[in-house]
């Protein structure tokens, strides 16, 4: 799964338009930047990008990584979600990263 069936996919799931999910960020990212990455225009949408367009999904950041930046990582072909376990064990980790820079 690439970038843009990752956010169309989650966008879909929580049944925002485009329109919706760009209110939704606040601004920071418009109408024609979401119909860009959904449709594989715009490739390299910025981290700021990425993060405004995650909070307004509001998505977990641990799934974020898995579902939009970790299906980059994998080789041409491959669909391969990590196994809950892996997921799990990552979520405890950045809690216990959070408490321990608190």
């Amino acid at each position: 799964m690439n970038i843009a069936q990752a956010i169309k996919e989650i966008r879909n799931s929580r049944n925002l338009t485009q329109v919706q999910l760009s209110y939704r960020t606040r601004g920071l990212v418009n109408i024609s930047t979401i119909k860009r990455i959904e449709s594989g225009q715009e490739v390299n949408p910025t981290l700021n990008t990425l993060e405004a367009l995650r909070k307004a999904l509001e998505v977990d950041p641990i799934e974020w990584f898995f579902r939009v930046i970790y299906s980059q990582c994998l080789p041409s072909g491959e669909d391969a979600p990590p196994a809950p376990e892996v997921i799990e064990k990552m979520r405890a980790a950045a809690r216990d990263w959070n408490k321990a820079i608190a």
